[in-house]
This record gives structure tokens, sequence and C-alpha cells, in this order.
């Protein structure tokens, strides 16, 4: 019997806990969870982010899982490079706005630029699992500069 009573606490906060989990996911993987999920220009903001601040683990997690496929960690360290090296490189970014559709996003990204300059940057996203994940990294690569070739 005393056995029982001191598992009975961690047993109801095991019980607790495991609630808590089914019932979120069970939201995002219903799209009900709409408040809880970051929008869509908030994961594009944190892409850039976490490119400027080195931290590649956290860019890759904005990623939707078929492009996290195919972007390794140097790509991610080249394209911090760039950032940094090519004139201007980048200094600060906020995500402005996103037009979404459904399951699929367009999402804006104002970036502040080292000279004082702001431009705007887009981004593609689509829902993966219920959260915003980049579909294509690609306007990263020219804040400042011509498109590569």
């Amino acid at each position: 019997m005393r056995d029982w009573l001191a598992l009975k606490k961690p047993l109801a906060v095991a019980v607790v806990v495991g609630a808590a989990v089914l019932v979120q996911w069970g939201l995002v993987s219903r799209d009900l969870a709409e408040p809880l999920v970051p929008p869509p220009e908030q994961t594009a903001e944190q892409f850039l982010k976490a490119v400027k601040a080195h931290n590649y683990g956290a860019a890759r997690h904005t990623l939707k899982r078929d492009l996290k496929a195919q972007v390794t960690e140097g790509d991610l360290r080249a394209l911090a490079r760039e950032l940094e090296e090519r004139p201007p490189g980048l200094w600060d970014a906020q995500g402005v706005s996103a037009t979404v559709q459904s399951k699929t996003a367009s999402a804006t990204v104002d970036v502040r630029l080292d000279d004082g300059r702001q431009q705007e940057l887009e981004f593609s996203l689509e829902k993966e699992n219920g959260l915003w994940k980049l579909s294509s990294i690609e306007p990263a690569w020219v804040p400042g500069a011509p498109p590569r070739p």
C-alpha cells in the first residue's frame, strides 16, 4: 500500500503531462492551433537571425523536411559568410507580413543592412505538421546584391 502511495504523485504528473501533449498534438494536427503556431513571417525572420547568429541547427529547424535534406550545415555556413562579407552585410531582420493560402504562404521580411538601407525579402513557406516551414531559402542569398548566377 505504501508503494502505491509513493507512486501516486509521479503517476499523476505523468498523466497530466501526457494529456497536455496529446491535446497539443491534436490541435496542431487538425490546424486548430493557429494562435499557438508562429506566423510565416516570424519563421522567415527566425531563419535569417539564426543564420546571422551562426545557429545552424535553429536555421535548419525552420526548413521543410525535403529542403532540410538538400541544405547542409556547410551551405548555411556559406550563407552566413556571404551575408557577413558581401557589402552591405545583414544587420537585422524583422518579419512584417504574410499572405496565406491554406497550406502555403508568402512571407515578407524587412532586412536592415549594415549601411542603414532597408530591403524587403520574400520567402515561400508551406505548412508541415501544422507548423510553417521554409520551402526555399533563395531570397536569403541576395540581400543588397544582384541575384547569384
